[in-house]
């Protein structure tokens, strides 16, 4: 019995770990693309807010553009966007 109740509790825990989504989504494109973006956490009081970092995925949730840039705009062709990375 105990062995089926940990199986259980793994099979319930274990996809909700892999499966999560670590971005939050900020604004939909009209051409079926997302902008999306991923904050670090603050590590301490003292420090300022950490700085947003945004990439591109599809209606298929599938990334498109990595979450790894500071800021992504859309260009006039569809598909085509314009990435500025001041780091």
């Amino acid at each position: 019995m105990k062995k089926l109740f940990t199986i259980f509790i793994l099979s319930c825990l274990i996809p909700s770990i892999c499966f999560c989504q670590d971005y939050t989504i900020d604004y939909s494109f009209s051409n079926g693309y997302t902008l999306v973006y991923k904050a670090p956490p603050v590590t301490s009081g003292n420090q300022t807010a950490p700085e947003k970092t945004f990439g591109v995925i599809d209606d298929d949730k599938k990334i498109i553009v990595p979450i790894q840039y500071k800021q992504i705009l859309v260009s006039g062709e569809p598909g085509i966007f314009i990435i500025k990375n001041n780091m």
